[in-house]
């Protein structure tokens, strides 16, 4: 699965046209007279990107997503921090080889549970447009995203993944006071030139294709911080709009 970070604006309006111009491409049509740009070629995806980086870790505190704020986004980078040092020091662990096969023994018995099912419903593969597969589906599908969900299991994971020099370069990355950074600075910049030409943009992130798009958050450009679009949940959408405009 990749990710893919749309840009959602009307359709065939001058915001889609000054989208195409930079290299932004239609991913697909959305209700209402809405299109999502995703940027470059149809290969391209977003994975690496800051946009829901820092989507699980403060996912349980209940501020999600109108009570955030510049301090909870420090929080989540220490979050991820302590994390990438727990990856490290299970790596050093004398029994890390027999947790990491008694991970992929459960990992699989999630996984061929639901590739069953979805190939007796003659779905080629799965992933969050399973919503389509009926309640069991659905059940089985929620099952195997928690089963990566914060704890042991995400830190097995990534650990067996992730070399220690990565994990120790990941450290770095989050440490330095422009992670990602530049990134947003990017998105501000665009979204900046669509709001003149447009009143409201949506922005989300989906894996492979879109789930139910969710609209949790509408704030102005100015109201806007890095963790808006860090901790921001897949299929969860934010609309962007001009200070003149009445956020409804």
């Amino acid at each position: 699965m990749c990710q893919f970070n749309f840009i959602i604006v009307q359709h065939s309006g001058a915001a889609a046209d000054y989208l195409e111009s930079l290299g932004y491409y239609c991913f697909c049509s959305l209700q209402h007279g809405y299109d999502a740009y995703s940027w470059g070629r149809t290969e391209c995806c977003n994975c690496g990107s800051m946009v829901g980086s820092l989507e699980y870790r403060l996912k349980n505190e209940g501020k999600y997503p109108n009570s955030l704020n510049s301090g909870d986004y420090k929080r989540a980078i220490q979050k991820e921090i302590k994390i990438l040092n727990q990856m490290i020091e299970l790596q050093e662990e004398d029994n890390f080889s027999k947790k990491v096969n008694e991970f992929t023994f459960k990992l699989e018995a999630v996984h061929n549970k639901l590739e069953e099912y979805c190939t007796s419903k003659g779905q080629v593969g799965f992933g969050p447009w399973m919503v389509d597969l009926g309640e069991e589906g659905a059940e089985l599908w929620e099952k195997f995203e928690k089963f990566f969900e914060e704890g042991e299991n995400t830190i097995i994971n990534y650990a067996r993944i992730y070399t220690k020099i990565q994990l120790k370069e990941r450290i770095n990355e989050r440490i330095s006071c422009n992670y990602n950074m530049h990134e947003y600075r990017y998105y501000r910049r665009i979204f900046s030139r669509l709001l003149k030409l447009e009143p409201c943009i949506y922005f989300t992130h989906v894996w492979s294709q879109p789930g139910e798009l969710n609209l949790v958050n509408t704030l102005t450009l100015d109201q806007l911080r890095i963790g808006d679009l860090a901790l921001l949940a897949q299929d969860d959408v934010i609309k962007i709009c001009r200070k003149d405009t009445v956020a409804l």
